[in-house]
This record gives structure tokens, sequence and C-alpha cells, in this order.
């Protein structure tokens, strides 16, 4: 029967079957099952481009490392693709361990895949690249790409042994200098905006990681051109206190992400119609944070504004309160330390906890718990308190809690989360979130498929 079905209709029911992974794996890594079902599946498989447009290149995972035959597959690979337009990601070497790069294989070979990725440039609609100097590119950062077709580059320059870039952080990054369809750019040092042509009025996600080589200098000037950006995230590591900079405004922005001392660009900005803003950092939440914060409410409202996460912010619980204060209109708080969080004292548990009960109007509440150590049932009772306050919240995601069967009193916890939801307050912990989210990947032999 299924040898009747047209070739069109097979062709979208193949499509809505591929396997969840198979856009992630390199070229022919992995046997494409739908393809061994019978002779008539298999000629529709091998003429549909749309299945063979992801090209992706993964160094770092463990079993999928550079090796001497991957030539001819991605040749094959891109003969099927047909010309349609093409997904690439090109992760070369360890984005981790600096001076254990990841590269087997002669460096020679990783060149060549490289050269026939960028031979088909023209098609690229979304590219995704991990830079390593020890391997040649087959194009000058100097010359223009032909990408009229790209819509997104994200492009990481990763460091050597000696921890600097093999690039000249002052050369002229023309790539992107005719790139009419962009409108996604994530760019890392020794990439800055100074030293790039890129079409920045177009551009609707921006994303800058000048963490050592460019100051928030580098931001502040980039920002009156991009007039259409609707997505920001900027991480500095050396921006100075109270630097002299012009105040931009960016009536476009929505989405708002800092990290680490870039929180500081809100000394410098008017966003009028900001949504989201997330506040990032390495170390504790600081007074010239929350000052940073304090001038942008001091300049504009913050009406518009519904989304906040914030980072390690407990250290000044007043100031937390203070800020609540000042944003109306926030329907969702995200509070968070670092994956191994530093453990609050149980003192500090009510003024934070009471910060929260500020934010009136929220929705939706995340947590991580674990700042405090767990201390059941002192966190519950002193939450509960304010969530009783909340009388718009209709979503908790606890997380950092351990797992039920570690609490020493785990049906007391259990009949606390019941009591929550016959609230009608959905709870989430991370538990059920990975629950959610885990899946097994398997990578299968080798096969010309």
């Amino acid at each position: 029967m299924v040898d009747n079905l047209p070739p069109e209709l097979l062709t979208q029911i193949l499509l809505a079957c591929l396997p969840e992974n198979w856009g992630s794996l390199r070229p022919f890594s992995s046997i494409l099952s739908v393809s061994h079902v019978c002779r008539y599946w298999r000629e529709i498989c091998l003429s549909t481009p749309e299945m063979w447009q992801r090209v992706t290149y993964d160094a770092n995972d463990v079993g999928s490392r550079w090796r001497s035959d991957e030539i001819e597959p991605l040749r094959e690979y891109l003969r099927r693709s047909a010309g349609a337009p093409l997904t690439i990601a090109m992760y070369t070497g360890d984005m981790g361990l600096h001076d254990e790069p990841k590269l087997s294989g002669r460096e020679s070979q990783i060149a060549d895949l490289w050269r026939l990725i960028f031979a088909e440039s023209s098609r690229w609609t979304v590219a995704h690249l991990v830079r390593d100097g020890r391997v040649r590119i087959p194009v000058s950062y100097q010359d223009a790409l032909d990408v009229l077709m790209l819509e997104e580059l994200r492009l990481t320059c990763i460091r050597n042994s000696a921890w600097s870039y093999a690039l000249d952080p002052s050369i002229t990054f023309r790539w992107l200098a005719n790139a009419p369809a962009l409108r996604r750019l994530s760019l890392s040092e020794p990439f800055v905006p100074s030293q790039t042509q890129a079409p920045w009025a177009q551009l609707t996600h921006l994303s800058l990681d000048l963490d050592e080589l460019a100051s928030l200098h580098e931001c502040v000037t980039v920002l009156p051109r991009c007039i259409a950006v609707e997505r920001l995230m900027l991480s500095v590591n050396t921006a100075k206190w109270n630097e002299r900079f012009p105040v931009v405004d960016v009536p476009s922005l929505h989405t708002l992400t800092l990290c680490s001392d870039a929180i500081y660009l809100l000394c410098y900005i008017r966003v009028p119609n900001l949504t989201r803003l997330a506040l990032l950092t390495e170390g504790l939440f600081t007074v010239r944070h929350y000052d940073a914060f304090a001038m942008l409410a001091q300049r504009e409202t913050l009406e518009s504004l519904r989304s906040l996460t914030i980072q390690q912010p407990l250290r000044y619980p007043q100031r937390l309160e203070q800020m609540l204060d000042t944003i109306p209109g926030l329907i969702h708080l995200e509070i968070k330390d670092k994956c191994f969080p530093q453990i609050h004292p149980i003192s500090e548990l009510p003024s934070t906890f009471r910060a929260i009960g500020k934010a009136r109007n929220l929705e939706s509440l995340s947590l991580q718990l674990c700042m405090f150590g767990w201390l059941f049932p002192d966190v519950v009772q002193l939450l509960d308190q304010q969530i009783s306050q909340l009388p718009q919240l209709k979503s908790l995601h606890l997380w950092g809690v351990p797992e039920a069967k570690r609490l020493a009193k785990a049906g007391e916890y259990k009949d606390w989360i019941d009591g929550l939801r016959e609230r009608g307050v959905h709870v989430r912990s991370d538990e059920d979130c990975m629950q959610e989210a885990g899946r097994f990947h398997s990578y299968g032999n080798r096969t010309t498929d």
C-alpha cells in the first residue's frame, strides 16, 4: 500500500518521521532507517533535498571526532541536498579544555572539510562556526563572503594553549559585508563591532561576547546603528563604573540579557519597550549592579517590563525589594545562583522572600532553593507565606531541590506541593524538567546509507 502513495504525500510523511536528532548528526554517522524500508522509500529519500539540508560536525562529542574518511561522505551529502538552502554547524576543537584539543586526524583533512563547506556559502541560511586557529580556512576574514541567503551567523574563535587568539584583532572582519538577509548575529572575541562590517541596521537579534579585549564602549557605539534590534545579549568583564557615555535610545529592544559587568549598560540606555530582562553575574550581585538598574528605572517607568531573571541577588535584599517596587507590571520572576551555589544563612530568608512578595502581580516564579541549603521546613514555611500574598500566581518552578527520597521529611514536602496544586498553582521541580527533556542519543557505525 505504501508503494501507492503519491510521492508528494510520502515525502511529507517521511520528513515528519525523521529522527529528532537527525539534523544534529554529522553526515552519515547514523543510518537513516526510513530509507531502508523499501526501494520506493529509498528513492524518495535520496531525491528529497530537505532531508539533506543540515550539515553538522562536532569535534567535541566523544566518539564523534574528526576522521580521515569525512570528505567523500560530505560531498555525497551536499550532492543530495541538490542546491537547497543549508544549515551549517562546524565545531572545531574543544570549547572547554583549550590545551587539550580533540583534533584527531591531520589538520589538512579538517581544512578540506571547511573548504567544501565554504564552497557552498551561497546556500547558507544558518551558520554556527567555531574556529580554531590551527586549521586554515579557505576565505580570509578580510574578504566578503557570498552569503546572500544567510539569515543567522554565530561565530566563535577559541583560544590556543597560550590563552590567545591566532588572529590579529586589528583586522577588519568583512565576511558579512554583503549579507542582505542577515537578521541574527552572534560574535565573540576577537571579533568586535568596531572592526566588523555587517548590516547592523537590519539585525533583530544581536549577541556580543566581549570578555577581555573590548570594553562596554563597543556596545554603546554600535547600538545607535542597530535600529531594528529586538533581542540583545551582551557579556563584558572589563567595564568600569561611571564611564562617560551618552545615553542611547533603543526603542526596538524587547529582550535584554546582560552578563557580568555588561550590567553597567543599564546606565547608558533608554528602552521604553523592554519586556524581558536578565541580569547574570559570575560573582555576587553588587551594589553597583543595583545602582545601574536604579539609573535605568529613574530614566523611565519600566511599565512594559514583564519578566526579570536575576542571578545571586540575595546579599542586599532591601535593594532587591526596591528593584521589584519599580516594576509594577512584572509577571515572571526568576532568582537563580551558580550551578554550585553559595549557601546563604537561614537569617537571610525572611527579608529575601519578603522582597519577592512585593511583586504582587506575579504569575510565574522560579527559585533555586539550594541557595539556602534546602533548610526544610523553614524554606517552605517562609516561601508559602509569600506565595499566599501572590493572588495571580499560576506557576512555581523550584529547582536545586534534592530528590524526594533525600529529604528528611519527604512526606511533608509532598503535602506542601499537593496543597499548592490544589490552589491552582502549577508546580515543577528540576526533576520534572529532567524527565521531560531526557533523551538518549546513540550514534551508529558510519554508513554511506
